[in-house]
């Protein structure tokens, strides 16, 4: 669903489903590379149980924000820093072929957006609460799979889309 939208978003982009940064290692969701932009997206459809108050909620959604946000972002992660490491990265398919590559050279932005299945809240929105990220990386996006939906039908071309990114990145734990 996610990569069918971000395809009608980015006509001529290169959207790749399912890669691998390393043989043997774990499946990445998908990777949109649009000009000098690459998105990195990772959904999770772990339930996240909202938060209403009580001890018993609040670790209840520390686990599930680990298990999904958390875990998003760190994947995604991963993929962004062998992005910035290397001159030009390569990745795999299921069976470990050489797929396709990346050169940093012609990279710009890179931007890690998050999907879970399930709505989180104003507390699970601003990420600055809860998510663990070293101070010079900026916040990725993370939003559930209804509100994905919506902006990539509001937001439905490159320049657009993009711009929400970058306006959110550096809005984000500033407006609510």
């Amino acid at each position: 669903f996610v990569a069918t939208k971000l395809r009608s978003i980015f006509p001529q982009a290169a959207i790749y489903q399912n890669y691998y940064v390393a043989k043997g290692t774990h499946e990445k969701d998908i990777l949109a590379a649009h000009g000098d932009t690459v998105i990195l997206v990772e959904c999770k459809n772990s339930r996240v149980r909202g938060f209403v108050g009580g001890g018993d909620d609040l670790v209840k959604y520390e686990s599930d924000f680990e298990k999904s946000v958390q875990y998003a972002y760190q994947q995604a992660l991963e993929v962004k820093q062998r992005l910035h490491a290397n001159d030009e990265t390569v990745f795999y398919d299921e069976k470990g072929r050489d797929w396709f590559k990346l050169h940093r050279s012609q990279i710009k932005r890179i931007f890690i957006v998050c999907i879970t299945i399930t709505p989180r809240g104003a507390f699970g929105t601003d990420l600055s609460y809860q998510l663990e990220k070293s101070a010079a990386e900026p916040f990725p996006i993370s939003i559930n799979l209804f509100d994905f939906d919506t902006i990539s039908k509001h937001l439905n071309t490159p320049e657009l889309f993009i711009g929400y990114l970058s306006a959110r990145e550096s809005l984000h734990g500033k407006v609510h």
